[in-house]
């Protein structure tokens, strides 16, 4: 199934923000499952409201005396972009304590029946000129951490999150045949993406199958021309009971008229509640 949502979002961190053009919308907030849900910058964490018991991600940010902010992206309204209070912190120091316990957490009681993987994708495109469109369908990469084969048809995008709604931008998940063995890669990388997700190590498992582009990404209209950008983008993609977040960032501060590949990511998938 293919879904593409145009959802106008704040932008995450004040630093990921700056110079950024618009103003958003609100929108409703949407918790995190663990650490590797916060993926809008290095370090972070997520952490309890203690006031809700929701739980949003947090940032490292100097400036606060606990050393973090709570996220301005998809956050409750009180606490966006707040410093977070020290009993957060605290509390989740002691959830990570605690994870080693047997028994306790959401860990599924079959582990052969949760799906898991990791996506090595491009996370920030570059274009210069005045570029009318940008599409993209070879430019991510599936690791298969399952100890079951992976049945990339299954693929579905659940969630694009936009942070400028001067963008018009979808994802689609394509049409695959693969079925990835545990260990194993797949997806087609266009020789500007190779440097980005191979050539740096993002993606060292063996390929099984490299001739599939597997998530097709469009931006189908840009700002007015001469205008500087630089939207970000939050790609959900889910197979079977497993989602894993993308966050991908668009500029123009290149020269190039097509589209430039500058920086890497790879981020694991967490089980879906």
């Amino acid at each position: 199934m293919n879904m593409a949502f145009r959802i106008i979002a704040p932008l995450g961190l004040a630093a990921i923000a700056s110079g950024l053009a618009g103003c958003p919308a609100p929108r409703d907030y949407i918790e995190c499952v663990d650490d590797t849900s916060c993926g809008l910058a290095v370090g972070g964490e997520c952490l309890v409201n203690a006031d809700t018991g929701h739980r949003f991600c947090a940032y490292p940010d100097v400036e606060c005396p606990t050393g973090f902010r709570w996220s301005d992206y998809d956050v409750e309204e009180p606490i966006s972009g707040e410093c977070v209070p020290a009993a957060a912190v605290d509390a989740g120091v002691d959830a990570d304590a605690g994870t080693g316990d047997a028994g306790t957490g959401d860990a599924p009681t079959d582990a052969a029946a949760q799906v898991a993987f990791d996506v090595g994708f491009v996370s920030q495109w570059t274009i210069g000129g005045e570029p009318t469109s940008m599409t993209e369908y070879e430019w991510i990469r599936i690791v298969n951490r399952s100890s079951a084969p992976l049945d990339l048809a299954a693929g579905q995008v659940t969630n694009v999150a936009i942070s400028d709604n001067r963008f018009v931008i979808t994802a689609m998940w394509q049409t695959a045949s693969t079925v990835l063995d545990p260990g194993k890669s797949a997806g087609a990388l266009s020789t500007r993406a190779v440097p980005f997700v191979v050539s740096n190590g993002l993606v060292t498992e063996p390929a099984q199958n490299t001739v599939e582009g597997l998530l097709q990404f469009r931006v189908s209209t840009f700002p007015p021309s001469g205008a500087w950008f630089g939207v970000q983008v939050e790609i959900t993609v889910q197979i079977g009971n497993a989602r894993a977040t993308l966050p991908v960032v668009v500029g123009n501060s290149g020269t190039n008229v097509n589209p430039a590949a500058t920086q890497g990511m790879r981020v694991s998938s967490v089980p879906i509640p």
